[in-house]
Protein backbone atom coordinates (compact mmCIF):
# COMPACT_ATOMS: atom_id res chain seq x y z
CA UNK A 1 0.00 0.00 0.00
CA UNK A 2 1.34 3.42 -0.96
CA UNK A 3 1.87 6.06 1.66
CA UNK A 4 -0.58 8.96 1.66
CA UNK A 5 1.15 12.30 1.21
CA UNK A 6 -0.13 15.86 1.35
CA UNK A 7 1.63 18.97 0.10
CA UNK A 8 0.64 22.60 -0.30
CA UNK A 9 0.74 23.71 -3.93
CA UNK A 10 0.06 26.91 -5.80
CA UNK A 11 -2.21 25.62 -8.56
CA UNK A 12 -2.29 27.65 -11.76
CA UNK A 13 -5.08 27.41 -14.33
CA UNK A 14 -2.74 25.32 -16.51
CA UNK A 15 -2.01 22.92 -13.63
CA UNK A 16 -5.73 22.78 -12.76
CA UNK A 17 -6.52 21.69 -16.32
CA UNK A 18 -3.86 18.98 -16.12
CA UNK A 19 -5.25 17.71 -12.82
CA UNK A 20 -8.81 17.74 -14.19
CA UNK A 21 -7.67 15.54 -17.09
CA UNK A 22 -7.25 12.85 -14.41
CA UNK A 23 -10.83 13.25 -13.14
CA UNK A 24 -12.34 10.00 -11.86
CA UNK A 25 -15.01 8.77 -14.31
CA UNK A 26 -17.49 8.30 -11.45
CA UNK A 27 -17.10 11.80 -10.00
CA UNK A 28 -20.43 13.57 -9.63
CA UNK A 29 -21.47 15.97 -12.40
CA UNK A 30 -19.89 19.40 -12.26
CA UNK A 31 -22.19 22.00 -10.70
CA UNK A 32 -21.79 25.26 -12.63
CA UNK A 33 -23.22 27.32 -9.75
CA UNK A 34 -20.61 25.96 -7.34
CA UNK A 35 -17.80 26.63 -9.83
CA UNK A 36 -19.05 30.20 -10.29
CA UNK A 37 -19.15 30.75 -6.50
CA UNK A 38 -15.58 29.53 -6.07
CA UNK A 39 -14.42 31.55 -9.12
CA UNK A 40 -15.92 34.71 -7.61
CA UNK A 41 -14.17 33.98 -4.32
CA UNK A 42 -10.87 33.67 -6.18
CA UNK A 43 -11.38 36.82 -8.28
CA UNK A 44 -12.25 38.85 -5.19
CA UNK A 45 -9.15 37.65 -3.36
CA UNK A 46 -11.14 35.89 -0.65
CA UNK A 47 -9.64 32.43 -1.19
CA UNK A 48 -8.27 30.94 2.04
CA UNK A 49 -6.03 27.91 2.33
CA UNK A 50 -7.77 25.20 4.37
CA UNK A 51 -7.40 21.46 4.93
CA UNK A 52 -9.88 20.90 2.10
CA UNK A 53 -8.09 20.74 -1.19
CA UNK A 54 -7.87 18.13 -3.88
CA UNK A 55 -7.09 14.42 -3.72
CA UNK A 56 -5.87 11.67 -6.02
CA UNK A 57 -6.28 7.96 -5.42
CA UNK A 58 -3.59 5.29 -5.72
CA UNK A 59 -4.38 5.02 -9.45
CA UNK A 60 -3.77 8.79 -9.86
CA UNK A 61 -7.44 9.59 -10.48
CA UNK A 62 -8.71 12.93 -9.17
CA UNK A 63 -11.27 11.92 -6.55
CA UNK A 64 -11.87 15.25 -4.81
CA UNK A 65 -11.62 18.88 -5.89
CA UNK A 66 -13.04 19.09 -9.40
CA UNK A 67 -15.13 22.17 -8.51
CA UNK A 68 -12.14 23.99 -6.98
CA UNK A 69 -9.95 23.19 -9.98
CA UNK A 70 -12.66 24.26 -12.43
CA UNK A 71 -13.00 27.55 -10.54
CA UNK A 72 -9.27 28.20 -10.90
CA UNK A 73 -9.62 27.75 -14.65
CA UNK A 74 -12.82 29.84 -14.86
CA UNK A 75 -11.33 32.71 -12.84
CA UNK A 76 -7.84 32.58 -14.29
CA UNK A 77 -6.55 33.02 -10.73
CA UNK A 78 -4.03 30.60 -9.19
CA UNK A 79 -4.87 29.25 -5.74
CA UNK A 80 -2.89 27.66 -2.98
CA UNK A 81 -4.37 24.41 -1.69
CA UNK A 82 -3.62 21.08 -0.11
CA UNK A 83 -2.97 18.27 -2.59
CA UNK A 84 -3.26 14.74 -1.22
CA UNK A 85 -2.03 11.74 -3.14
CA UNK A 86 -2.33 7.94 -2.82
CA UNK A 87 -5.74 7.87 -1.19
CA UNK A 88 -7.35 4.44 -0.97
CA UNK A 89 -9.76 3.63 -3.79
CA UNK A 90 -12.32 2.91 -1.06
CA UNK A 91 -12.14 6.51 0.18
CA UNK A 92 -13.92 7.75 -2.96
CA UNK A 93 -17.34 6.57 -1.77
CA UNK A 94 -17.24 8.59 1.47
CA UNK A 95 -16.06 11.96 0.13
CA UNK A 96 -18.30 15.03 0.36
CA UNK A 97 -21.00 13.40 2.42
CA UNK A 98 -21.30 16.39 4.78
CA UNK A 99 -23.81 19.22 4.64
CA UNK A 100 -23.08 22.82 3.73
CA UNK A 101 -23.15 25.25 6.63
CA UNK A 102 -26.19 27.50 6.55
CA UNK A 103 -26.51 31.02 8.00
CA UNK A 104 -27.50 29.72 11.44
CA UNK A 105 -24.47 27.43 11.53
CA UNK A 106 -22.11 30.25 10.58
CA UNK A 107 -23.62 32.77 13.00
CA UNK A 108 -24.03 30.13 15.71
CA UNK A 109 -27.61 31.22 16.27
CA UNK A 110 -30.68 29.04 16.73
CA UNK A 111 -32.31 28.40 13.35
CA UNK A 112 -35.52 30.15 14.41
CA UNK A 113 -33.54 33.38 15.13
CA UNK A 114 -32.13 33.34 11.63
CA UNK A 115 -35.61 32.69 10.18
CA UNK A 116 -36.98 35.70 12.11
CA UNK A 117 -34.13 37.91 10.91
CA UNK A 118 -34.76 36.86 7.31
CA UNK A 119 -38.40 37.87 7.68
CA UNK A 120 -37.47 41.29 9.11
CA UNK A 121 -34.81 42.24 6.57
CA UNK A 122 -37.26 43.18 3.77
CA UNK A 123 -39.31 45.29 6.20
CA UNK A 124 -36.25 47.05 7.61
CA UNK A 125 -34.84 47.64 4.15
CA UNK A 126 -38.04 49.32 2.99
CA UNK A 127 -38.24 51.44 6.15
CA UNK A 128 -34.64 52.56 5.69
CA UNK A 129 -35.32 53.51 2.07
CA UNK A 130 -38.36 55.58 3.13
CA UNK A 131 -36.40 57.32 5.90
CA UNK A 132 -33.55 58.08 3.55
CA UNK A 133 -35.91 59.39 0.87
CA UNK A 134 -37.64 61.67 3.41
CA UNK A 135 -34.31 63.18 4.46
CA UNK A 136 -34.33 61.84 8.03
Amino acid sequence: MSKISTTIEMITPKQAAEYLSKNHPKNRPLRAKRVKEWATTLKEGRWVLTHQGIAFDVEDYLIDGQHRLSAIIASGVPAQMMVTRNMSIDSFVVLDQGAYRNSADILRLPHWHVAAIRCLIPCCSETCRRLHASGL
